[in-house]
């Protein structure tokens, strides 16, 4: 029978996880709404990043194509000699301070690229930090306290619905148990003994001590592998000798027949 606070408590937890429910739809609809304010709030600072790595790609193209030049223009000034009969080959570079001047260049509009990649990720940094500030308050102030209403609303709900039917689900067991041993009681039931249960036995009217009988069993089950496997090998042996004598009697009738 369903009593009254059976019933208060149902719509007590009826209405726990609708409120539930509500809590959970009020935090993805105010994430989603604080998300898309950031995005609006930091559209013009993407972008200027936008345009700056673009100005990147470019910049770094050229940065590339000046280490290629300077390479280039080193294997050009760079003069071989063939050996002779009276000297050894020999390599020279000539213009050797325009290969270093091309050398330094492109290495220079490489530095001040890496500069400028860092500048323009410094002032891409300062002005999304208002945006920033803002959503960390909602994160900390409104997001954080809603999780964590959300996680005690599903633990008040799980221990009420476990505090009410854990009872009433032990009691049925216990009454599942009790039919079935009823049920069961005048069932004969075999009486089972472990094989070696007298030999490792410890009962207190044991002569031996529990390391003795556990030396007396070891060495009694291995003199019972040791006669199962000479009685194996016996058996081996004499189906031998039979296969051999039957070879022996058909050895001499075949000699006979000659």
């Amino acid at each position: 029978m369903i009593t009254d606070g059976e019933q208060h408590l149902a719509e007590k937890v009826r209405g726990q996880v609708y409120d539930n429910i509500n809590d959970r739809l009020e935090l993805k609809y105010v994430v989603k709404a604080d998300l898309k304010d950031y995005m609006e709030n930091t559209n013009g600072a993407r972008d200027n990043l936008k345009k700056d790595v673009a100005d990147w790609k470019e910049a770094s193209k050229r940065v590339g194509d000046m280490y290629a030049a300077a390479w280039s223009y080193q294997v050009a000034e760079t003069k071989f000699t063939q050996a002779t009969n009276t000297a050894p080959a020999h390599i020279e570079l000539q213009n050797a301070d325009k290969v270093s001047d091309n050398w330094r260049a492109a290495a220079q509009a490489d530095e001040d690229l890496a500069a400028r990649e860092r500048g323009d990720v410094m002032d891409y940094v300062k002005a999304i930090r208002p945006a920033n500030e803002e959503l960390k308050g909602e994160i900390n102030n409104h997001f954080i306290p809603l999780v964590e209403r959300i996680n005690q609303s599903d633990t008040h709900i799980v221990e009420e619905v476990v505090n009410y039917y854990g009872p009433k689900a032990h009691a049925h067991a216990e009454q599942v148990h009790h039919h079935m041993h009823n049920m069961t009681n005048d069932i004969a039931r075999p009486a089972m003994v472990h094989p070696y249960h007298h030999l490792m036995s410890v009962e207190s009217s044991s002569n031996m001590t529990l390391n003795e009988q556990l030396a007396y069993g070891s060495v009694f089950l291995m003199a019972l592998v040791a006669i199962a496997a000479l009685s194996n090998k016996g058996k081996a042996e004499s189906k031998s000798v039979e296969f051999d004598v039957e070879d022996l009697e058909m050895t001499n009738k075949k000699e006979s027949k000659k």
